[in-house]
């Protein structure tokens, strides 16, 4: 993958700092999220990392704080910290998670990909797709709840939900890629094209949201806010009932 050079070489010397904090004990330094993606933003994008060490231990952590200023101003947030052993234990609990950091993600510093092959178990990632789909839903119900008196705030939660959403469908995604062989793709709009495809249903909803977001379409005009969000609600229902049905 190709990095802006400046954040390339924040990440250079964050990796550095690493060995000379954790020398031998350093396994893997490896970049995450959304500059390890195809949404990556040059000198924007937050460069998250995760560190695998020999063992995490509270030695090493206070070793490690005295850095996170420093890194900060480079744009790296406080890293993630595992060790093998924690991995290997997690992936049961956490299959979404590490499938998202399986898909995007790049090493940095290390002989070995501690992400690379990893076992995620169907049934584990179909149990916690449905968790979080449905918590989302419980979210938007409370929420709408508790602000929907507000056109103002019932505006924002329609614009600030819907990419917790991707995350989630690129997991559904992988249930039936599984199957098909299908790929999960980065973008939004290409995502919801792919999860319309795959199960046959239309997400207008989502796709509208998406277009205001970015500026593509017209804004969301007040008469319309409880409308669009009755239908968002709908289409998350939909959602719902398909990673109950996988």
């Amino acid at each position: 993958m190709t990095l802006d050079s400046k954040d390339r070489a924040s990440l250079d010397a964050f990796a550095a700092d690493l060995r000379e904090l954790h020398g031998s004990a350093l396994r893997a330094v490896l970049l995450t999220g959304e500059a390890a993606s195809a949404g990556y933003r040059p000198r924007r994008s937050p460069l998250s990392t995760l560190v695998v060490l020999d063992e995490v231990t509270p030695a090493a952590l206070r070793r490690t704080r005295p850095r996170l200023r420093r890194w900060s101003r480079r744009r790296i947030p406080t890293p993630l910290f595992m060790d093998p052993t924690y991995i290997a234990s997690a992936l049961d609990v956490f299959p979404l998670e590490f499938l998202e950091l399986g898909d995007h993600h790049e090493l940095l510093l290390g002989e070995s990909d501690p992400l690379a092959d990893l076992e995620i178990d169907r049934v584990h990632l179909r149990l916690e797709v449905e968790e979080q789909m449905r918590g989302k839903m419980l979210h938007l119900w409370e929420a709408y709840l508790s602000h929907g008196s507000s056109k103002r705030a019932l505006r924002q939660l329609l614009l600030d939900t819907p990419p917790g959403f991707e995350v989630i469908l690129r997991g559904l995604l992988h249930l039936r890629a599984d199957q098909a062989g299908a790929v999960r793709p980065d973008g939004p709009e290409e995502l919801l094209t792919a999860v319309e495809q795959r199960f046959g249903v239309e997400l207008p909803v989502f796709r509208r949201l998406e277009a205001v977001r970015r500026g593509w379409g017209p804004k969301l005009a007040t008469d319309e806010l409880e409308p669009v969000f009755e239908s968002y609600l709908a289409e998350v229902r939909l959602l719902v009932r398909l990673t109950d049905a996988r």
